[in-house]
Parts: C-alpha cells; sequence; structure tokens
C-alpha cells in the first residue's frame, strides 16, 4: 500500500535515476519539467504523477485526523500540481504558478515552524538563501530540483508528526479548538429530560453558526498568512 514515505522514496529514485541516464551536466540544470518534454517522457511525468500521489495521501491523512484547514492547503497545491504537469513548460501560467507553488509550501512551513517557536524556523529560512547562492553560481533547474527534495522532506516529517500524534491542537478561531481527538465526525446532540416539560436541546442555538463562522475566519487567515 503507497504511504507518503513510500511514494517519496519512488520519486527521489526516479530523479537520481533520470540524471544518471543521460547527460548530467545537462540533465542537473534543466527544470524538472523538461525531463517530460525530453527523451525521458515516461521518467518526468511519473515524477509529476509522483508528487500527485504524495499530496494526495496528504490530504487523506490530515483530513482523517480533523485537520481540515492544512487538508484544504493540500488540496490546492496538488490541483496546482495538476495543472503544471500539463501545461508545456515555456507557458507563462506554467513557470508562474511552478515558482509561486514552491513560495507557498516555504512560507507554509515557515508559519508552522514560527507558530511553535522552533529553531528550526531559523534554519528554514537559511536554507532559502543557502539556494539563491546556488543560484548565483550554477543554475536555476538545481536550485528548483533542490528545493522540491528539501520540501518533500518537510513533508514527511509532517506526516509522521501528524501519524505519530506529536502535532498539537488546532484553533479554529472563536474558542473551538480541533485535534484527532476531540472533534467527531458527528455533532452529539444532548437531551435534558425536565418533569412536566418537553425535551429540550441543550445545544445552544448559536453555536453550529459560530463554529463555522469561526473555520471560515481562521481559513481566510491561515490562507492569507501562507500567501
Amino acid at each position: 500500500m503507497f504511504s507518503v514515505r513510500s511514494t517519496s522514496v519512488i520519486f527521489l529514485g526516479l530523479l537520481l535515476y533520470s540524471h544518471g541516464a543521460g547527460e548530467f551536466a545537462s540533465l542537473i540544470s534543466s527544470p524538472m519539467s523538461l525531463l517530460r518534454d525530453g527523451d525521458q517522457q515516461l521518467i518526468g511525468f511519473s515524477l509529476f504523477g509522483s508528487m500527485l500521489v504524495i499530496g494526495i495521501l496528504m490530504v487523506c491523512d490530515l483530513v482523517r485526523f480533523h485537520r481540515l484547514l492544512e487538508a484544504v492547503f493540500f488540496v490546492l497545491a496538488t490541483i496546482i500540481i495538476g495543472f503544471i504537469a500539463v501545461t508545456p513548460s515555456d507557458n507563462a501560467d506554467h513557470l508562474f504558478l511552478s515558482l509561486a507553488l514552491l513560495l507557498s509550501f516555504f512560507l507554509y512551513y515557515a508559519r508552522q515552524l514560527r507558530t511553535v517557536g522552533s529553531i528550526w524556523f531559523y534554519a528554514h529560512l537559511f536554507i532559502s538563501f543557502a539556494w539563491v547562492a546556488v543560484i548565483e553560481n550554477h543554475s536555476f533547474g538545481l536550485w528548483q530540483k533542490g528545493m522540491i527534495v528539501y520540501l518533500i522532506i518537510l513533508v514527511n516529517i509532517h506526516n509522521w508528526l501528524l501519524k505519530s500524534g506529536r502535532l498539537e491542537c488546532q484553533d479554529l478561531g472563536l474558542g473551538i479548538t480541533v485535534s484527532r481527538t476531540n472533534l467527531p465526525l458527528k455533532r452529539k446532540v444532548v437531551f435534558a429530560v425536565a418533569p412536566g416539560k418537553s425535551w429540550t436541546r441543550s445545544l445552544s442555538e448559536n453555536s453550529g453558526f459560530r463554529l463555522y463562522v469561526g473555520v471560515a475566519t481562521s481559513f481566510v487567515s491561515h490562507i492569507w498568512c501562507c500567501f
């Protein structure tokens, strides 16, 4: 059965194989999308397919653990990866979205690391400057593929923390806190019985509205911080 980790290993294996199957100096300096435009079309499309599978698996795991805002981010990212995979490399939208996607993931994990106050936040920022130096001294293609590999490693760490239960509760705003243990799939309704009175629901009439407003407010702020 596929998992984020096993699919990532397949992706890295395909990436290494693609550079060993041709002229290394030329391939290492080329953006990843050019692999599907040349003699290695199968490998090129397989690389994009692997990233799509990673995105879909992350969405499934995030939904299963009720981290819905993060799942929305990965849904949007997976859709963009699919668009990038089927558009020509010299297409303006392809170029813009490929850079925007890398930046979005970088900012997304920067925000996650800053929220928990981790020292890895500063290491995360340092990596961006290090890869800028790579651009100046080598090529855009090497920088792009290096960033993709780095972000896939972060996704795997994210997935491991998710499944190991090490992630903290996710605050959805308005005093509503969500974790994988305290958000049931269906909301419970409690009925109170009093002598001589009809049954009444203890659930506040406005609680459902507060929940949806809280989710919407937090989602807008989440996307604003990421983009």
